[in-house]
């Protein structure tokens, strides 16, 4: 009888064992998968970012400081935000680039972080 036990227990064993084993390997495929996804998005998300980095500039020079009235401070962030460049398009649609996307650029890049790769 204890003989049997001992089978019976020494099975469980290596099957927990193999178990393990694809736990694991599987653990790693995912792993590998989740960097590759990273740098992927990396890849993706990089230019963007790069792209975006002259207009928060731009904002930055742009954008009024709070050290005088609080009248002018609104009258140089409506000067601040308004339309400086526009570009008609071949339809006669009319876009205008705007301090207002500079500050939505600045604001982007402020929460934007890119994942690490291992």
């Amino acid at each position: 009888m204890t003989d049997h036990v001992l089978k019976l227990v020494e099975h469980q064993r290596d099957s927990n064992q193999e178990e393990l084993e694809r736990a694991l390997h599987r653990l790693g495929q995912l792993e590998r998968e989740l960097d590759e996804a990273r740098l992927q998005h990396r890849q993706h998300v990089e230019p963007l970012i790069e792209a975006l980095k002259p207009f928060a500039t731009a904002w930055e020079g742009t954008k009024p400081t709070p050290d005088c009235t609080e009248r002018a401070y609104w009258r140089r962030l409506e000067r601040a935000l308004a339309g400086f460049h526009s570009v008609r398009t071949p339809s006669g649609e009319r876009f205008v680039l705007t301090g207002e996307h500079l500050r939505q650029a600045a604001d982007a890049l402020e929460g934007a972080a890119l994942p690490e790769v291992e």
